[in-house]
Formats: C-alpha cells, sequence, structure tokens
C-alpha cells in the first residue's frame, strides 16, 4: 500500500480525469484507472443494481463473456450483493461479509458458481 502523501498528487488527476469523463464511454475505464492507485486486483466488473430487474454489467475487465452469461442466466439470483440490495434497497459500498446472510455460504452461489467461475473474495 502506498503512503497518502504518495497518493495524493496521482489520486487527483485520476479523479479529475474520470470527472471529466462523466456521461462518456470512458467514465468507468477511467474511474477503474483511479482504483488502481490504491491495489491492484486481477479482474473488475461495475455492476447496476437494481431492486425489479437482473443486474446490469456496465464494465468488465478479466471476466469471459461465458462467466458473465452463466451469471445472468440465474446466478445472479444468488449472489449476496445483488440480494443486499434487492432487500435493502439502499446504495454504497460494502464487502462480500457485510452483504452476507448466514444462509449465503451454502446456497448454490456459493457452492456451484464461484468455484467454476474462478471467482474469489479475497
Amino acid at each position: 500500500m502506498r503512503t497518502k502523501e504518495a497518493l495524493d498528487e496521482p489520486l487527483g488527476r485520476l479523479l479529475g480525469n474520470a470527472a471529466r469523463s462523466i456521461g462518456t464511454d470512458q467514465f468507468h475505464r477511467k474511474l477503474l484507472e483511479t482504483f488502481k492507485i490504491l491495489g491492484p486486483w486481477d479482474a473488475v466488473t461495475i455492476v447496476r443494481w437494481s431492486r425489479y430487474a437482473p443486474p446490469d454489467f456496465l464494465y468488465s475487465e478479466g471476466f469471459s463473456k461465458a462467466i458473465i452469461e452463466r451469471y445472468m442466466q440465474g446466478h445472479y439470483r444468488f449472489d449476496p450483493f445483488f440480494c443486499w440490495w434487492r432487500d435493502a434497497g439502499e446504495g454504497g459500498v460494502l464487502t462480500l461479509s457485510a452483504a452476507m446472510r448466514p444462509s449465503d455460504a451454502k446456497s448454490t452461489y456459493f457452492t456451484e458458481f464461484s468455484p467454476s467461475s474462478r471467482w474469489r473474495t479475497s
């Protein structure tokens, strides 16, 4: 992890780039460029959640189309983030452990979909 001083100047520049791209097809990519300064990842998605409709993948990097299609064919219904949004109806940023209910660990999402997708939570 980088120090706060090492982050300030590049982070401000990257946030400015993301803000200038609001409303364009570059916004999601620019936003993720900003977050990459905080630490690396292997894959990332930006998903729009709805209480009344299936999730909408706005941007994806590092996930195959086949995995996203499989998720959208029904596994999303067991995704703790989808369930939390559907039930709570509140926006925000939360960890997987905050979104999970006690019964989620034994759900289809974690017993079938997650292992075969190679998605990890760590």
